[in-house]
């Protein structure tokens, strides 16, 4: 991939948790994270960021962010009430 391509992710699995980090060197501008019930969080690996928290009533949360990820800093959505977790965003580096 190259800089300006659209990164995406639509989690396979209902209701699983999705960690999306980008190869050593990459760096992508999530912009819509698609979540329902469920948390979504920058994470090292050790320090989670909390972002958002999506109540479980909710029938849908698509929030719209500008989250900027590479390798040591990266994106992770926890557990989405029966959906599908998923996110978008560009590659910028």
């Amino acid at each position: 991939m190259v800089v300006g391509d659209v990164v995406n992710q639509l989690n396979p699995v209902v209701s699983a948790t999705l960690t999306f980090q980008p190869a050593a060197g990459v760096e992508v501008m999530v912009s819509t994270i698609g979540v329902v019930g469920g948390i979504f969080y920058l994470t090292n690996g050790v320090n989670n960021g909390y972002l958002s928290v999506a109540s479980s009533g909710q029938t849908a949360t698509s929030v719209n962010v500008k989250m900027f990820i590479n390798n040591t800093n990266y994106l992770h959505i926890a557990l989405s009430g029966g959906y599908y977790n998923n996110f978008t965003g560009l590659q910028i580096k």
